[in-house]
């Protein structure tokens, strides 16, 4: 079992958590849960990346978050 205590794992978390439910969303239409919503998922992806997505472009917030992760 994994544990995230400290405040850069913990974001770190958010981000693959957000990364993931939008690849989801882009490849099949489904919302991990209520609470994010498609425009929601890229709210935080934005806040994320610093850019600015619009409606339909989940597959690139994806892409972009998890950009910091591989580099």
């Amino acid at each position: 079992m994994s544990s995230f205590n400290t405040p850069e794992q913990i974001s770190a978390y958010q981000a693959i958590v957000i990364a993931k439910g939008c690849k989801l969303y882009a490849k099949t239409g489904m919302v991990p849960n209520r609470a994010y919503t498609a425009t929601k998922m890229l709210k935080a992806a934005g806040s994320i990346t610093g850019k600015a997505y619009k409606r339909g472009q989940h597959m690139q917030a994806h892409d972009d978050i998890m950009e910091n992760f591989t580099s």
